[in-house]
């Protein structure tokens, strides 16, 4: 996926001041013209709302001009834009519109200048994310610690002035020996895509002795511990209590199963007792209520054998009363009377239904007394089926809980001790693995004290075929600007530069420096995009064929007429998916001129544009 952008528009405004403005395409921009003229001041604003702390140096064309912006096209064609004072290095305001929008609609959102890892509330954090860099690590010293990188490690590597272009440094290099592993390290990255998170941070001699000496000491505490612990074991453990208390376990487990089958098995049988217990009362409370009914029955049966006994009987207490009115006659009830009442007929059949009725009330309490008798013979031997149940369940009980259940716990109490004892060996065993695990560690440790860490140089991890194929992309460059006939480019890793046809970049002159530098950047960008490599697609160069000028001079670094139009025509035809931004004295074909994105400063008055700023009329 592409995730480059190219720069749209950089604009310069002020009050009452004609605003001024820098319009670039995709593809090779060429900004011209004679010295004096602003493009150096242009390429210092390019770098400012790049990320560079530093305001432009103050020029007399700019004073009124407070403001800066940057229009950048973004991957999917939309615009996005910067803010920044010029007179006061600042913070960003950031708008995801045109410049021309800018100060009338979308959202404003204030970016901090200086870089903060994984923060993309600053500008760096925002581009970097935009070209999917946010959070990258590179590494910083010897010690192999790391930080986050930042988008100002990347704009050395696409964007070069007209000092550095020609100087006899790696064009990795800012000239400041404390940057150097860090640039190394953006520039590995670059080229391989790998970034410095997976290394491992060797620590400083001091802080890795301190450490060192107190895993020691931690150590030596832990052994006298362990040695305290081992003497205490071995006063009441030995080896042949080992084997003794190994043949014990197995007699008293033994012993413990035996009297635990017992229990299991009188215990069984106690619940047999038990529940037979249970029957037994219950059947008593059963045949003690139904002998309660059925005597209560008994009673009844007394009581209706008397009143009809009264019926049949009753002539000695009907002369003992008052003459009354026979319900049966209607004449007074005497003794005659009575005498008619047994001779009548119906008096007959009463007396012979009573009788009957006596039959068989005195059979039924015939048949009850018996019933009675059974019940009575029945809760006899109950009680001593009870009696006889109730001593088996208490000899049962009593020797499960007065012998069995102590004996068991007796067992189980010297089973116990004996496997504490074989715990107390077990361990004894363990403490002395500890001690020698130890005493191994300490040797290391010590060994580890005496021996200094080597911190691997990340730049390892870039391979010769990588080196490779930058170089062709470098070469490809070199040949169709015509360096030579067919360049042969080399990679020196100790100074991190090339050698071109056996020669270093840096024992060149200077315009051939500075040739070979504009090959490098442009190369790495190629490089990068090719092989699907984060790049931001833009390139800014200053001076790349005129610097030597600006320099001591000498004939050797003056480039050929060949260089120049072989340089311009070849860049002319870039693909659009990528960007270059080239400032320089020199001017390229009027050919070219029509097939690229052509500015020139002309400081001639009245004659195209005369140069980064427009000339003020007079009032």
């Amino acid at each position: 996926m592409n995730n480059s952008f190219s720069i749209k528009e950089l604009r310069i405004i002020g009050q009452n001041k004609q605003p001024s403005s820098l319009l670039f395409e995709p593809g090779f921009n060429v900004i011209d013209g004679a010295s004096n003229t602003g493009k150096s001041y242009a390429f210092q604003c390019l770098d400012y709302m790049l990320g560079a702390n530093d305001v432009p140096e103050k020029i007399d064309e700019a004073i009124g001009y407070e403001e800066i912006y940057l229009e950048i096209t973004l991957p999917d064609k939309s615009p996005i834009t910067f803010k920044r004072n010029l007179q006061s290095s600042s913070d960003y305001t950031m708008s995801l519109v045109t410049i021309d929008e800018f100060s009338t609609r979308g959202e404003k959102i204030v970016l901090k200048k200086k870089h903060e890892a994984n923060n993309k509330k600053t500008f760096s954090g925002t581009i970097l994310d935009l070209i999917n860099l946010l959070g990258k690590e590179v590494k910083k010293n010897a010690r192999n610690t790391t930080r986050s990188l930042s988008f100002r490690d990347i704009v050395r590597l696409i964007s070069v002035d007209e000092v550095h272009i020609i100087a006899k440094e790696s064009p990795i290099y800012s000239g400041q020996a404390i940057n150097k592993t860090v640039e190394k390290s953006v520039f590995s990255f670059l080229l391989t895509g790998h970034d410095a998170s997976d290394l491992i941070e060797i620590e400083e001699t001091k802080v890795r002795k301190g450490r060192i000496l107190g895993q020691i000491a931690l150590v030596e505490k832990f052994v006298e511990e362990y040695n305290n612990k081992l003497t205490e074991l071995k006063k009441n453990n030995t080896k042949e209590d080992s084997e003794h208390s190994q043949r014990h376990i197995s007699e008293l487990s033994d012993i413990l199963s035996e009297l635990s089958k017992d229990q299991e098995s009188l215990t069984q049988k106690r619940q047999e007792l038990w529940e037979r217990l249970e029957k037994h009362k219950s059947r008593l409370l059963m045949i003690d209520e139904l002998k309660g009914r059925f005597e209560l029955l008994h009673t009844h049966y007394e009581t209706d054998l008397d009143r009809l006994d009264f019926i049949t009987n009753g002539e000695e207490l009907l002369n003992q009363l008052h003459s009354v009115d026979c319900p049966v006659c209607g004449n007074d009830i005497d003794k005659d009377h009575f005498d008619c009442n047994i001779q009548s007929e119906e008096g007959h059949e009463i007396r012979e239904a009573i009788e009957v009725e006596i039959v068989k009330i005195q059979a039924k309490m015939s048949d009850l007394v018996g019933t009675i008798q059974n019940l009575e013979e029945e809760r006899t031997q109950v009680n001593q089926d009870l009696e006889i149940t109730q001593f088996d369940f208490t000899s049962i009980n009593e020797k499960i809980t007065r012998e069995l259940e102590p004996r068991k716990k007796k067992t189980k109490e010297a089973l116990d001790n004996v496997l504490q004892k074989q715990k107390n060996i077990a361990e004894l065993e363990n403490i002395q693995n500890h001690l020698t695990e130890l005493w191994a560690e300490k040797s290391k440790l010590a060994q580890d004290l005496k021996t200094k860490p080597i911190a691997e140089d990340d730049t390892i991890e870039v391979g010769y075929s990588t080196f490779k194929s930058f170089c062709d992309h470098v070469a490809k460059n070199l040949k169709n600007w015509k360096f030579s006939a067919n360049p042969i480019v080399e990679f020196d890793t100790e100074k991190m530069d090339l050698i071109i046809d056996g020669k270093t970049r840096s024992s060149n002159g200077k315009g051939f420096r500075g040739v070979a530098h504009t090959a490098f950047i442009i190369g790495l960008m190629d490089y990068c995009i090719d092989k699907k490599l984060p790049h931001p697609g833009t390139v800014i160069i200053d001076s790349p064929l005129t610097a030597y000028q600006k320099a001591e001079y000498k004939k050797e670094d003056e480039l050929s007429e060949d260089i120049e139009t072989a340089f311009f025509e070849s860049l002319s035809k870039i693909p659009k998916s990528r960007q270059i931004i080239v400032l320089d004295n020199k001017s390229p074909s009027d050919d070219v001129k029509h097939r690229i994105n052509y500015i020139h400063f002309t400081r001639i008055e009245g004659n195209g544009r005369y140069g980064l700023f427009p000339i003020e009329k007079n009032k």
